[in-house]
């Protein structure tokens, strides 16, 4: 009688098996082949110091030329570079030495800050790839040695022109137009100006057009104040500046700026009239 073979009998099921392991292992390639990739995180970053002050280690100056040094730095934990610019809400007239820049993760670059008031304030910094900004606070406090304010302000109206070329040009080649007219107004002769408040025209413009114009302002009576040279420079040598303001009542082609001036010893009167016309 002959015996039967069954060694390919046995076989077949570890055939099998084998079989099962690679088409396991094919199904896996191709998951991990159409699965997308994993975006990447936004890139982050961070400066040295969160608040300056005219007192901290990172600035010099005091509170009449402040300048502050900070350093930004990308996280090493960052899966990407990034473009970094640098602003502020104070005036457009301050200094970023540099103003923008490329970072890579870990890296680092110091800034120098300058040409800003002693006011309270921030510097921003803003990062691309959906970076978020870091803001640094800037808080300064003038001396105002005792100084007693004139009750009533004074109002003093700024012909400007055009308003959209008075926004956009510089401030320095706008300033000699405005330095003349402020010059005719007798009221501030001899005096000092310790709060202005600047207003833009919107009659015929929009309110941003003249929230601009009231910040074009600002920017050249800062010019002004630090400037010996300027025959103003006395007047707004000292002066607070309050935020950028529109109003109503006025041609776009006039800025309003009214001005709380510091009493004197020999007149505390006020000594202004209601309002003086631009020239």
């Amino acid at each position: 009688m002959r015996k039967r073979n069954f060694s390919q009998n046995r076989a077949f099921p570890s055939t099998v098996g084998w079989l099962f392991a690679d088409l396991l292992l094919a199904l896996g390639m191709l998951f991990l082949i159409s699965s997308p990739p994993r975006p990447k995180l936004p890139p982050t970053f961070f400066v040295t110091s969160s608040v300056l002050s005219p007192e901290d280690s990172h600035c010099t100056g005091g509170i009449k030329n402040p300048r502050c040094t900070i350093t930004v730095e990308e996280s090493v934990t960052s899966e990407e570079s990034m473009i970094w610019t640098a602003s502020s809400d104070m005036s457009k007239t301050v200094v970023f030495q540099p103003a923008t820049g490329t970072l890579s993760p870990g890296k680092s670059i110091s800034v120098d800050i300058s040409v800003f008031p002693c006011q309270n304030g921030s510097f921003t910094f803003s990062g691309s790839g959906g970076a978020i900004p870091v803001s640094v606070l800037w808080q300064c406090t003038p001396r105002t040695n005792d100084r007693i304010l004139e009750h009533n302000y004074c109002q003093i109206l700024l012909n400007i022109g055009s308003p959209v070329t008075f926004i956009t040009v510089n401030p320095v080649a706008v300033r000699k137009s405005i330095e003349s007219q402020l010059n005719h107004v007798r009221f501030l002769q001899g005096r000092q100006v310790g709060i202005a408040i600047a207003y833009g025209g919107t009659v015929g413009g929009t309110e941003e057009q003249g929230t601009e114009i009231a910040n074009q302002v600002y920017n050249v009576l800062w010019l002004l104040s630090g400037d010996p040279r300027a025959q103003m420079y006395t007047v707004f040598k000292s002066s607070s500046w309050y935020e950028s303001l529109f109003t109503g009542y006025q041609k776009s082609t006039v800025a309003v700026l009214n001005v709380y001036l510091v009493v004197r010893s020999d007149n505390p009167k006020d000594t202004c009239n209601a309002q003086h016309n631009p020239i």
